[in-house]
């Protein structure tokens, strides 16, 4: 997976929604010879093909094609992630953080909005306390822009991000 940071949006903005055509617009700025595959090769990667993932936003459940792309050397293919896309996980990085900070007792307006339960709202606060609370303890980070880039740089992987898979970040 690579996951593509990009500087001219703000996915922290309250009123930030992704879309099919937000997704093509940043794919439309990378040049996929500039990224470097997993194996450390560069100017190896090419499209391979699309797979749907489905993302909740205000306006329901959307189907997002996420572009996958090929190592010409290795043979391993990588999905091609905006930073504000949690992989494995149907919310964004912005709603998954005001989930965090919101008590339980006030998440009425994420259950009504994105038509979920409160199991789906408990299940990323326990997440947050098992897996991220300690560890961004640890490094003094804290909720802000740099979030995203911090959990790179020193977790190799995205904010929330639980499964343990290889996650490249490229800056652009």
């Amino acid at each position: 997976m690579i996951t593509v940071m990009l500087k001219n949006f703000n996915m922290f903005d309250e009123n930030f929604e992704l879309s099919q055509g937000l997704y093509d617009d940043c794919l439309s700025q990378l040049d996929i010879n500039s990224l470097s595959c997993s194996c450390s090769q560069s100017h190896c990667l090419h499209k391979h093909g699309y797979y749907l993932r489905k993302i909740r936003t205000t306006h329901g459940l959307i189907n997002l094609k996420i572009l996958r792309v090929k190592c010409a050397c290795c043979g391993r293919t990588h999905a091609i992630m905006l930073s504000c896309i949690i992989p494995f996980s149907q919310f964004l990085l912005n709603q998954m953080l005001k989930m965090i900070k919101t008590p339980i007792s006030a998440l009425n307006y994420f259950l009504i909005t994105f038509n979920i339960d409160d199991s789906h709202v408990r299940y990323i606060k326990k997440m947050f306390h098992l897996h991220w609370k300690e560890c961004l303890d640890n490094f003094n980070s804290s909720f802000n822009e740099h979030l995203s880039s911090f959990c790179f740089r020193h977790l190799q992987c995205q904010f929330m991000q639980i499964r343990a898979l290889s996650n490249i970040a490229f800056y652009l």
